[in-house]
């Protein structure tokens, strides 16, 4: 995934999963935020990592087979599961 650049209206890039099960009562996320520039790389700077666990979030109904995954800046986390809207 990649972060929402500032000039960007909306959200940055996402990532996408196919054929994963997601079941329990909670759920544990981690991220690492990727170096900046080359010259952070270089310089050997420390990726910044996270990680919580969070409750599952109630399905939208029995169908729902989406799993989304939101990170802000300030690092709190949003969960979804929920069904895409028909195309009518």
């Amino acid at each position: 995934m990649s972060p929402k650049p500032d000039d960007y209206a909306y959200g940055g890039g996402g990532g996408f999963s196919c054929g994963a099960s997601v079941s329990g009562s909670e759920v544990k996320v981690k991220w690492v935020f990727d170096w900046k520039s080359v010259a952070e790389m270089d310089a050997g700077v420390i990726l910044e990592s996270h990680e919580v666990t969070l409750p599952m979030p109630k399905a939208e109904s029995r169908s729902s087979r989406y799993f989304q995954v939101h990170i802000y800046p300030d690092h709190h986390i949003e969960l979804k599961l929920f069904d895409l809207p028909r195309i009518k």
